[in-house]
């Protein structure tokens, strides 16, 4: 009786997953689908201000004014570089990640004892 429960704890020691785990394709989807939600809303964010600056200064006098202009864009400004981070960063480590951890997995399952 003590040696298949030792048995069956080396295969489970075997066999469970070691280290970080990589998120499944569907959460990675959603992740790259907000990253690119965030990039459209930004860039219309930037179309709007220029659309209302271009409607607000009708002189080269009220150019000061286009300060606040800017200031207005600059949080759409900042949603287009998190989103373009984003999906970089998911673009880009998603598929070797998932490569890696098959390999590791294909590797595992030919080390457990039969």
């Amino acid at each position: 009786m003590r040696s298949g429960k030792h048995d069956a704890g080396e295969y489970y020691n075997v066999t469970r997953r070691i280290g970080m785990e990589s998120p499944s394709s569907e959460a990675m989807n959603r992740l790259l689908m907000v990253a690119a939600g965030m990039c459209a809303l930004g860039i219309a964010g930037i179309v709007v201000t220029v659309l209302l600056a271009i409607r607000g200064i009708h002189s080269w006098r009220e150019l000061p004014a286009l300060l606040g202009y800017l200031l207005l864009g600059l949080p759409a400004g900042i949603m287009i570089c998190v989103g373009l981070a984003l999906l970089f960063l998911g673009g880009v480590s998603f598929s070797p990640m998932r490569q890696f951890h098959r390999a590791v997995a294909k590797e595992t399952e030919a080390m457990a004892p039969q």
